[in-house]
């Protein structure tokens, strides 16, 4: 490696050439053409940059400062992570995630802004997974957002996030034992085998870290299920609640319908807690 590392993003100089592209261009399809288009166009010629292997990566923090510079911050970064996973990082898995993160994110180091269009595929990937893990992108994107505001890189977030996901395994599953469980109490007005019903369904159909427990409604007096609902953060039930509860309660039919487990979803994942504190 002795041409030196990109210690900036994409830099193109502007020619006579370029403004007699962008009029043919312009003559041909009516549509604008800038600089930023031909980055866009041009961003796999960052190829030849890749660092593929542990010697490579090495030898890259040796004889470039600003590359050992990121790599110094980004391990700060996933030491931060993997505190927060029910399994922390490997040596591995860090080694491998910061080769990964110097292909990926070097060229924008230390205050660069992303190419726009693929800014805008990892804005999606990103909406994408929050529909299912919600609550893990929230801490995952709060550590990243930390880390980048210091640099006025906050536009770089989506871009780290879809790094962080792909890269290390199974990395969203393990943020979600460390985040408190939402304790929800099932109350079906109905007989035994439908409270079954109820407690594999919601398990199935609903993500996240859910403590479930099922009563009898039908049992259950008023004034007893007054008392009882502070023990939790949400209450499902088929039955008519007539009393005013200090806990939220979302109704549902007997068989709860596909619009009714999204409610619920959409609540699991909003539910604000704080995380709960890992022992090592």
């Amino acid at each position: 490696m002795k041409q030196p590392l990109l210690e900036s993003g994409m830099s193109i100089p502007k020619t006579a050439e370029f403004d007699q592209m962008v009029t043919a261009i312009k003559r041909e399809t009516a549509l604008e053409f800038t600089m930023l288009h031909l980055k866009d166009c041009l961003w796999p010629l960052f190829s030849h940059q890749l660092i593929v292997n542990e010697q490579q990566q090495i030898l890259a923090q040796q004889e470039n400062k600003s590359f050992a510079r990121f790599y110094v911050q980004h391990q700060q970064l996933l030491e931060k992570i993997s505190y927060l996973l029910t399994e922390p990082l490997s040596q591995i898995e860090i080694t491998e995630t910061l080769r990964f993160l110097g292909n990926q994110l070097f060229c924008y180091f230390p205050n660069k802004q992303p190419i726009a269009i693929i800014q805008e595929i990892d804005k999606m990937m990103v909406t994408v997974i929050e529909k299912t893990y919600s609550r893990e992108v929230h801490t995952l994107k709060k550590i990243v957002s930390d880390f980048l505001n210091p640099r006025q890189q906050k536009s770089l977030v989506p871009l780290y996030l879809n790094c962080l996901i792909t890269t290390i395994d199974n990395l969203l599953p393990r943020l979600v034992g460390t985040n408190k469980a939402v304790n929800v109490l099932l109350l079906p007005d109905t007989f035994a085998p439908q409270q079954r019903f109820w407690s594999s369904l919601f398990a199935d159909s609903i993500k996240g870290v859910v403590n479930y427990e099922v009563l009898d409604a039908a049992t259950l007096l008023q004034n007893k299920l007054t008392s009882l609902a502070q023990a939790y953060d949400l209450i499902i039930t088929n039955k008519t609640v007539t009393e005013k509860l200090a806990k939220p309660i979302i109704a549902v039919n007997t068989y709860p319908t596909t619009k009714e487990l999204v409610q619920i979803q959409r609540f699991i994942n909003q539910f604000e807690t704080l995380p709960a504190r890992k022992e090592r």
